[in-house]
């Protein structure tokens, strides 16, 4: 397997093990509320050894049913915070034990802000962390997420709900293209190829 390969299926195995932890979450509470994500949590139905933080779903649930838009904003970085120590970590820890030398250290500098584009904000990890930080590291990535003055948390979050909407509906392969290095320096010639 070459080190590109490499790249794109540890980077593909943490995307998945957000969406196979999160997508079934969100369709039941999206059809069925709290309710259904409750009944799934008493009664153990949910995935072993990841189990649902129901915590963070009924603070998501007080913060909708009472329009408290701080509850809905801190249940979600709730969320984001168990996905980046517990869900994807195994693909960080995938990256840190390859053997590559200086393999965090290019996946930091290449680390760059998804809504920096959109507001002009948030920046890339190593301008956040510094050259010495490690990616891999969730308390290193924690940093660059939730940073008070430069983090991409506060961006997304100042953003305006239509804006929020506009960046979502983006088609992912539209958003990929601007993220990779490879496809902005061939100029476009050799695209994503799904």
């Amino acid at each position: 397997m070459t080190i590109s390969d490499f790249f794109q299926k540890t980077l593909m195995k943490g995307n998945y093990d957000i969406f196979d932890d999160l997508a079934w979450q969100f369709r039941a509470y999206e059809t069925s509320g709290i309710w259904a994500l409750r009944h799934v949590r008493t009664k153990g139905l949910d995935t072993p050894g990841r189990a649902i933080d129901i915590l963070y779903w009924n603070q998501l649930w007080q913060g909708e049913y009472s329009s408290s838009t701080t509850l809905v904003r801190t249940a979600n970085l709730n969320l984001t915070n168990r996905e980046q120590q517990f869900i994807v970590q195994d693909a960080w820890n995938d990256f840190a034990t390859h053997g590559v030398v200086g393999l965090e250290y290019l996946l930091g500098v290449l680390a760059q802000s998804p809504v920096k584009d959109v507001v002009g904000g948030a920046d890339s990890f190593t301008s956040v962390r510094g050259l010495t930080a490690d990616i891999t590291a969730f308390s290193d990535r924690w940093v660059w997420i939730d940073d008070a003055s430069k983090g991409i948390w506060q961006d997304w979050t100042g953003l305006s709900t239509g804006a929020r909407t506009g960046m979502v509906t983006i088609p992912l392969r539209t958003r990929a293209e601007s993220f990779s290095i490879f496809y902005i320096y061939s100029l476009g010639l050799f695209p994503i190829i799904w």
